[in-house]
């Protein structure tokens, strides 16, 4: 646990694999992380942030994170206030039995500027990112979005402000609405990006 508001973490390398929590199964952080390698692998929270919960200020430019598992955000739990930078890592296989597959975002703002996620999953909605929080700001570039699956918003699910300059969307699914994503609220802006081979049983692939 990183439990200082000044505190700093940085992960170069290393295994964090089966952990559990309620928060954030395998670290809970409410100072500055930053990520730069490293493996989360079967982390498992019961409600939010199966590998990490943030409620500061956390970077990752590298690592991979593969079968972690929450009710909200399979890998990331995005708290109040917090904010989360992505530029690089591989997202695999991570799972939401609720909602947001990789990152659950009630915090201030997301922005991923890189990165891989793949074959990731939502009971409900968001197979990669659900933007919650309606004050919450996501801003995505040069990402890829692969095979992701959920019931609503196969990648992402938005209804805060949401804008997309880049990136790739494909075959991603939902058993309903929103093959790539869905928007229900708030503002969604579409700069560039590739969207190809979504699929929705409903509406909007």
């Amino acid at each position: 646990k990183n439990s200082s508001g000044t505190g700093i973490l940085n992960i170069i390398s290393g295994s964090f694999t089966g952990n559990s929590a309620t928060n954030g199964g395998a670290i809970y952080s409410q100072g500055e992380m930053t990520i730069s390698g490293g493996t989360f692998d079967s982390n498992t929270a019961s409600a939010s942030g199966g590998a990490i919960q943030n409620s500061g200020k956390l970077v990752i430019t590298g690592g991979t994170f593969t079968n972690n598992t929450a009710d909200y955000g399979g890998v990331i739990g995005n708290k109040t206030g917090a904010t989360l930078e992505i530029s690089g890592g591989s997202f695999k296989s991570n799972t939401a039995t609720n909602i947001g597959g990789v990152i659950q975002n009630d915090g201030t703002s997301v922005t991923i500027t890189g990165g891989t996620f793949d074959s990731n999953s939502a009971t409900n909605n968001a197979g990669v990112l659900n933007n919650a929080n309606s004050k919450g700001i996501v801003t995505i570039s040069n990402a890829s979005f692969t095979n992701n699956k959920a019931t609503y918003g196969g990648a992402l699910y938005n209804i805060g402000t949401l804008t997309i300059n880049s990136g790739t969307f494909t075959g991603n699914s939902v058993t309903k609405q929103g093959g790539a994503m869905r928007h229900t609220g708030g503002t969604l802006t579409i700069n560039g990006g590739t969207f190809e081979s979504n699929s929705s049983t409903g509406a909007g692939a």
